[in-house]
């Protein structure tokens, strides 16, 4: 059995494409209680959207968990973090290389990854589809 990724969200809207679901992703710190004083505590807003055939069983503000198989995980940090990675530091070497200065290196290097995010951008449809989730309602265990 594959092993999920699973993260607790809350129904945002429904759209005909589907349910939007907002998942508020919190570091470490962001449940200490002296996060107020030190200002390090960050939550992050992530909204994810949901293909599913039956979508009117869900309401706007319900409480719901969203699953991933963990080998799509990997490819989406594949595709988010290690190829922009790569792309920048092939650019900064290769320009580095050709010019031997830093900042045209380092310019360029990041330019270089408008094309990268502009692609991703045209296929996200397509990549959509490469990505499934399921949702279910979330459970709760009410303690007596």
């Amino acid at each position: 059995m594959a092993s999920t990724i699973s993260h607790e969200g809350i129904v945002n809207k429904i759209t005909p494409e589907g349910i939007e679901v907002v998942i508020v992703s919190q570091s470490a710190c962001a449940a200490c209680h002296a996060k107020g004083v030190c200002g390090l505590g960050e939550a992050v807003e992530k909204i994810i959207q949901v293909s599913v055939p039956d979508a009117q069983k869900f309401y706007q503000g319900q409480r719901v968990v969203v699953e991933m198989n963990e080998s799509e995980g990997s490819k989406a940090v594949l595709w988010g973090f290690v190829m922009p990675f790569i792309i920048l530091m092939i650019a900064f070497f290769f320009i580095y290389f050709l010019t031997h200065n830093e900042v045209y290196a380092g310019l360029g290097s990041l330019l270089s990854l408008v094309p990268y995010y502009f692609v991703l951008h045209l296929t996200k449809n397509w990549m959509r589809n490469k990505f499934t989730f399921n949702i279910h309602p979330l459970r709760q265990i009410i303690d007596l």
